[in-house]
């Protein structure tokens, strides 16, 4: 977090004050200006670990991955807000379900936008829906820490602030990743948040990003199949040809991807590595 001294104090409460109460409070301050620390000093929890960091919020993240001791990675934003049983609904979940690597969940959106978003549910949707769009929402997301340090799962350079969608789609193509039907997260939507302000060099990254989703897909896709020739020789480049060329928006190109794979899913002709719940 960076200059987080309007909406940090709430966050905090609400994660102090969870229901589950065994975990370690890591905050990351990455590079703040304003009187952010002095803040956090008025706090006497000895679960909260607070590290001032230089600004560079990618290696900011990955230094929390590194020293988290947990054995889950439960992570927020400054400018949320947990709901009060968050952390026992997920710990709960995810010991339950061992062949999960990584669970998300339901925000309840509040500030210049209200109301509920519910994404999709099970692995296999998640993953045709992250060719098109980031379909989960960031802080509610609950990892297991072995999963992280086991695959390498690092927060990357070079695609701006979709640097947590990046971080989901490789989480996704080592394990099982799934939402559960449960508001988790009070999210904040307001002028300056870092969505809003970074809109261009995001929308950059997060089309890199549906670029490999749309790889990783069709490299599932069943090379046996009467069709595959169809579409590994002549439909996908064609399209991919088109966009290169300007002769198609990228919405457009995207949009016809993930139809088409959309398509192979219903018709059974993918084999994704991981069966849903």
């Amino acid at each position: 977090m960076c200059n987080a001294q309007s909406f940090i104090a709430k966050t905090i409460d609400s994660i102090l004050n969870q229901t589950f109460e065994d975990f370690e409070l890591l905050l990351l301050d990455d590079g703040s200006t304003d009187n952010y620390s002095e803040l956090i000093k008025s706090y006497q929890d000895r679960r909260i670990k607070y590290f001032k960091r230089p600004h560079n919020f990618i290696e900011t993240l990955n230094f929390g991955l590194d020293i988290a001791k947990g054995d889950y990675i439960a992570l927020i934003d400054h400018d949320d807000i947990m709901i009060r049983e968050r952390l026992k609904i997920q710990y709960n979940f995810m010991n339950g379900n061992q062949d999960i690597i990584a669970c998300r969940g339901c925000i309840n959106q509040f500030g210049m936008e209200t109301g509920i978003l519910t994404p999709p549910l099970q692995y296999e949707e998640l993953l045709i829906e992250m060719s098109i769009r980031s379909p989960m929402y960031n802080p509610t997301g609950f990892i297991r820490t072995q999963a992280i340090r086991n695959n390498k799962i690092r927060y990357s350079e070079g695609y701006s602030f979709s640097a947590d969608y990046k971080s989901w789609s490789d989480l996704i193509k080592v394990g099982k990743v799934v939402n559960i039907l449960e508001v988790l997260t009070f999210y904040r939507v307001y002028n300056s948040q870092t969505s809003r302000v970074y809109v261009a060099p995001s929308s950059m990254g997060a089309m890199l990003i549906r670029q490999e989703i749309i790889n990783y897909i069709f490299s599932c896709y069943n090379s046996d199949d009467e069709t595959y020739e169809v579409l590994d020789n002549q439909l996908i480049p064609a399209l991919f040809f088109l966009a290169e060329k300007a002769l198609m928006s990228l919405n457009l190109y995207f949009q016809l991807n993930y139809n088409v794979i959309r398509n192979l899913h219903i018709k059974k002709k993918l084999h994704f590595p991981y069966t849903s719940i």
